[in-house]
Protein backbone atom coordinates (compact mmCIF):
# COMPACT_ATOMS: atom_id res chain seq x y z
CA UNK A 1 0.00 0.00 0.00
CA UNK A 2 1.73 3.02 -1.01
CA UNK A 3 1.10 6.10 1.38
CA UNK A 4 0.60 9.45 -0.38
CA UNK A 5 0.63 13.40 0.74
CA UNK A 6 -3.48 13.41 0.77
CA UNK A 7 -3.17 10.17 3.44
CA UNK A 8 -0.64 11.46 5.89
CA UNK A 9 -2.55 15.09 5.88
CA UNK A 10 -5.57 13.01 6.60
CA UNK A 11 -3.97 11.22 9.46
CA UNK A 12 -2.65 14.64 10.75
CA UNK A 13 -5.96 16.19 10.75
CA UNK A 14 -7.54 13.02 11.75
CA UNK A 15 -5.05 13.58 14.95
CA UNK A 16 -5.24 17.17 15.60
CA UNK A 17 -9.48 16.99 15.66
CA UNK A 18 -8.91 13.97 18.60
CA UNK A 19 -6.41 16.35 20.20
CA UNK A 20 -8.96 19.43 20.21
CA UNK A 21 -12.10 17.42 21.17
CA UNK A 22 -10.15 15.70 24.30
CA UNK A 23 -8.86 19.29 24.83
CA UNK A 24 -12.33 21.02 24.82
CA UNK A 25 -13.81 17.70 26.96
CA UNK A 26 -10.89 18.41 29.17
CA UNK A 27 -11.95 22.11 29.58
CA UNK A 28 -15.46 21.73 30.07
CA UNK A 29 -15.00 19.25 32.68
CA UNK A 30 -12.97 21.77 34.43
CA UNK A 31 -15.38 24.57 33.92
CA UNK A 32 -18.23 22.32 35.48
CA UNK A 33 -16.27 21.40 38.66
CA UNK A 34 -15.52 24.98 39.45
CA UNK A 35 -19.51 25.62 38.34
CA UNK A 36 -20.45 23.47 40.84
CA UNK A 37 -17.99 24.51 43.58
CA UNK A 38 -18.18 28.45 43.36
CA UNK A 39 -21.41 29.88 44.42
CA UNK A 40 -19.42 33.31 43.78
CA UNK A 41 -18.77 32.31 39.90
CA UNK A 42 -22.41 31.16 39.43
CA UNK A 43 -23.72 34.29 41.22
CA UNK A 44 -21.47 36.77 38.92
CA UNK A 45 -21.94 35.04 36.05
CA UNK A 46 -25.97 35.16 35.78
CA UNK A 47 -26.02 38.49 37.07
CA UNK A 48 -23.68 39.48 33.73
CA UNK A 49 -25.79 37.55 31.65
CA UNK A 50 -29.46 39.14 33.01
CA UNK A 51 -27.46 42.49 33.43
CA UNK A 52 -26.33 41.96 29.52
CA UNK A 53 -29.95 40.84 28.17
CA UNK A 54 -31.42 44.10 30.28
CA UNK A 55 -29.09 46.58 28.91
CA UNK A 56 -29.53 44.94 25.10
CA UNK A 57 -32.95 45.36 25.18
CA UNK A 58 -32.70 48.51 26.55
CA UNK A 59 -30.29 49.67 24.10
CA UNK A 60 -32.56 48.82 21.31
CA UNK A 61 -35.19 50.52 22.47
CA UNK A 62 -33.25 53.59 22.99
CA UNK A 63 -32.05 53.37 19.28
CA UNK A 64 -35.67 52.28 18.07
CA UNK A 65 -36.88 55.97 19.14
CA UNK A 66 -34.02 57.64 18.52
CA UNK A 67 -34.15 56.37 14.58
CA UNK A 68 -37.76 57.61 14.88
CA UNK A 69 -36.98 61.22 16.13
CA UNK A 70 -34.17 62.04 13.44
CA UNK A 71 -36.71 60.49 11.07
CA UNK A 72 -39.90 62.42 11.98
CA UNK A 73 -38.06 65.26 12.22
CA UNK A 74 -36.05 65.20 8.78
CA UNK A 75 -39.69 64.56 7.30
CA UNK A 76 -41.04 67.54 8.72
CA UNK A 77 -38.16 69.64 7.70
CA UNK A 78 -38.68 68.07 4.23
CA UNK A 79 -42.20 68.53 4.08
CA UNK A 80 -41.99 72.00 5.15
CA UNK A 81 -39.04 72.68 2.06
CA UNK A 82 -40.93 71.12 -0.24
CA UNK A 83 -44.34 73.14 0.98
CA UNK A 84 -42.22 76.60 0.83
CA UNK A 85 -40.44 75.96 -2.55
CA UNK A 86 -43.84 75.14 -4.58
CA UNK A 87 -44.56 78.46 -5.07
CA UNK A 88 -41.66 79.48 -6.97
CA UNK A 89 -42.11 76.47 -8.62
CA UNK A 90 -45.33 77.18 -10.00
CA UNK A 91 -44.10 80.79 -10.60
CA UNK A 92 -41.59 79.41 -12.70
CA UNK A 93 -43.41 77.29 -14.41
CA UNK A 94 -46.45 79.28 -15.49
CA UNK A 95 -45.21 79.75 -18.88
CA UNK A 96 -43.97 75.93 -19.33
CA UNK A 97 -45.78 74.10 -21.84
CA UNK A 98 -45.28 70.67 -21.57
CA UNK A 99 -46.18 70.08 -25.31
CA UNK A 100 -43.31 72.19 -26.57
CA UNK A 101 -40.27 70.78 -27.78
CA UNK A 102 -38.06 72.65 -25.51
CA UNK A 103 -39.51 72.01 -22.11
CA UNK A 104 -36.76 69.71 -20.64
CA UNK A 105 -34.67 72.97 -21.11
CA UNK A 106 -37.34 74.80 -19.16
CA UNK A 107 -37.83 72.67 -16.57
CA UNK A 108 -33.86 72.89 -16.10
CA UNK A 109 -34.18 76.56 -15.86
CA UNK A 110 -37.10 76.44 -13.06
CA UNK A 111 -34.70 73.89 -11.15
CA UNK A 112 -32.04 76.43 -11.41
CA UNK A 113 -34.31 78.97 -9.78
CA UNK A 114 -35.18 76.99 -7.71
CA UNK A 115 -31.46 75.99 -6.35
CA UNK A 116 -30.28 79.82 -6.74
CA UNK A 117 -29.32 81.08 -3.35
CA UNK A 118 -30.97 84.05 -3.84
CA UNK A 119 -34.27 82.70 -5.23
CA UNK A 120 -36.39 82.97 -1.98
CA UNK A 121 -35.22 83.72 1.61
CA UNK A 122 -37.09 80.75 2.73
CA UNK A 123 -34.89 78.42 0.57
CA UNK A 124 -31.67 80.33 0.70
CA UNK A 125 -30.76 77.91 4.16
CA UNK A 126 -33.08 74.63 4.10
CA UNK A 127 -33.77 73.40 7.05
CA UNK A 128 -33.97 70.04 5.68
CA UNK A 129 -30.22 70.55 4.48
CA UNK A 130 -29.15 70.18 1.11
CA UNK A 131 -31.57 68.32 -1.86
CA UNK A 132 -31.50 67.03 -5.26
CA UNK A 133 -34.60 68.52 -7.19
CA UNK A 134 -36.11 66.40 -9.89
CA UNK A 135 -38.94 68.16 -12.29
CA UNK A 136 -41.34 65.04 -14.59
CA UNK A 137 -44.37 65.18 -16.64
CA UNK A 138 -46.25 62.20 -15.66
CA UNK A 139 -48.79 62.25 -18.03
CA UNK A 140 -46.57 62.95 -20.98
CA UNK A 141 -47.18 59.99 -23.50
CA UNK A 142 -45.76 60.65 -26.97
CA UNK A 143 -44.36 57.28 -27.64
CA UNK A 144 -41.52 58.81 -30.32
CA UNK A 145 -40.32 61.36 -27.73
CA UNK A 146 -38.69 61.14 -24.46
CA UNK A 147 -40.42 62.07 -21.37
CA UNK A 148 -39.86 65.60 -20.49
CA UNK A 149 -37.79 65.70 -17.02
CA UNK A 150 -34.98 67.63 -15.38
CA UNK A 151 -32.85 66.10 -12.45
CA UNK A 152 -31.69 62.68 -11.50
CA UNK A 153 -35.32 61.02 -12.13
CA UNK A 154 -33.93 57.56 -12.48
CA UNK A 155 -33.49 58.17 -9.06
CA UNK A 156 -37.00 58.65 -8.05
CA UNK A 157 -39.30 55.20 -6.87
CA UNK A 158 -41.60 54.25 -9.45
CA UNK A 159 -44.19 53.80 -6.65
CA UNK A 160 -43.85 57.01 -5.57
CA UNK A 161 -44.06 58.68 -8.52
CA UNK A 162 -47.46 57.00 -9.37
CA UNK A 163 -48.57 58.54 -5.94
CA UNK A 164 -47.73 62.18 -6.66
CA UNK A 165 -49.09 61.59 -10.34
CA UNK A 166 -52.32 60.56 -8.99
CA UNK A 167 -52.08 64.27 -6.72
CA UNK A 168 -50.77 63.43 -3.50
CA UNK A 169 -48.22 64.60 -1.29
CA UNK A 170 -45.38 61.41 -0.99
CA UNK A 171 -42.46 60.82 0.78
CA UNK A 172 -40.36 57.66 0.64
CA UNK A 173 -36.78 56.35 1.83
CA UNK A 174 -34.91 54.62 -1.08
CA UNK A 175 -31.02 54.15 -2.03
CA UNK A 176 -29.06 55.52 -5.10
CA UNK A 177 -26.10 55.19 -6.62
CA UNK A 178 -23.15 58.21 -6.06
CA UNK A 179 -20.47 57.58 -7.85
CA UNK A 180 -18.84 54.72 -6.00
CA UNK A 181 -21.27 54.61 -2.66
CA UNK A 182 -24.88 53.91 -2.22
CA UNK A 183 -26.62 57.20 -0.37
CA UNK A 184 -29.84 56.63 1.32
CA UNK A 185 -32.12 58.86 0.54
CA UNK A 186 -35.57 60.67 1.80
CA UNK A 187 -37.35 61.65 -1.28
CA UNK A 188 -40.81 63.81 -1.03
CA UNK A 189 -42.89 64.58 -4.18
CA UNK A 190 -45.81 66.79 -4.77
CA UNK A 191 -47.80 68.12 -7.92
CA UNK A 192 -46.77 71.46 -9.38
CA UNK A 193 -49.30 73.64 -12.00
CA UNK A 194 -47.62 74.60 -15.24
CA UNK A 195 -49.62 76.22 -18.23
CA UNK A 196 -51.56 73.45 -19.35
CA UNK A 197 -51.58 70.42 -16.65
CA UNK A 198 -50.05 69.03 -13.48
CA UNK A 199 -45.89 68.26 -13.32
CA UNK A 200 -43.95 66.38 -10.68
CA UNK A 201 -41.60 67.76 -8.49
CA UNK A 202 -39.04 65.80 -6.36
CA UNK A 203 -36.81 66.75 -3.87
CA UNK A 204 -34.16 64.12 -2.81
CA UNK A 205 -32.59 64.72 0.63
CA UNK A 206 -29.37 62.61 1.84
CA UNK A 207 -29.81 61.10 5.26
CA UNK A 208 -25.98 61.03 5.73
CA UNK A 209 -26.04 63.27 8.33
CA UNK A 210 -28.83 61.40 10.41
CA UNK A 211 -26.67 58.21 9.20
CA UNK A 212 -24.17 59.08 11.37
CA UNK A 213 -25.71 60.66 14.47
CA UNK A 214 -27.31 57.36 14.74
CA UNK A 215 -23.47 55.97 13.87
CA UNK A 216 -22.16 57.74 16.94
CA UNK A 217 -25.39 57.02 19.38
CA UNK A 218 -24.62 53.17 18.70
CA UNK A 219 -21.12 53.51 19.72
CA UNK A 220 -22.07 55.59 23.15
CA UNK A 221 -24.69 52.81 23.64
CA UNK A 222 -22.18 50.11 22.85
CA UNK A 223 -19.35 51.61 25.19
CA UNK A 224 -21.64 52.89 27.81
CA UNK A 225 -23.24 49.39 28.04
CA UNK A 226 -20.32 47.63 28.02
CA UNK A 227 -18.25 49.50 30.90
CA UNK A 228 -22.19 49.76 33.11
CA UNK A 229 -21.37 45.34 32.71
CA UNK A 230 -17.81 45.49 33.53
CA UNK A 231 -18.94 47.59 37.06
CA UNK A 232 -21.93 45.48 37.40
CA UNK A 233 -19.57 42.51 37.38
CA UNK A 234 -16.90 44.19 39.59
CA UNK A 235 -19.94 44.87 42.18
CA UNK A 236 -21.45 41.63 42.25
CA UNK A 237 -17.77 40.07 42.52
CA UNK A 238 -17.23 41.97 45.71
CA UNK A 239 -20.39 41.83 47.24
CA UNK A 240 -20.80 37.87 47.00
CA UNK A 241 -17.47 37.48 48.32
CA UNK A 242 -18.57 39.80 51.13
CA UNK A 243 -21.45 36.91 51.45
CA UNK A 244 -19.40 33.85 50.94
CA UNK A 245 -16.57 34.17 53.05
CA UNK A 246 -18.01 34.00 56.37
CA UNK A 247 -20.22 31.21 55.40
CA UNK A 248 -16.79 29.87 54.48
CA UNK A 249 -15.09 30.62 58.02
CA UNK A 250 -18.51 29.37 59.72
Amino acid sequence: HVVTGWDRRSRALRRWGAFLRDEVRDRWQRFELVWRRSMQLRVVVSTLALSSAVIFVLGMVLQTQITYQLLEAKERAATGQVKSSLPILERELTAVDPNSDDVSEQLEQALNRLTTPNADSRTSQPAAGAFDPVLVDGYFSAPDRPQPSAGPIADVPQELRRFVERGQLARQITTVRRGNEMVTMLVVGVPVGSATRSLQAYLLFPLTAEQQTLGVVQSTLLVGGSVLIVLLGAITNLLTRQVVRPVRQA
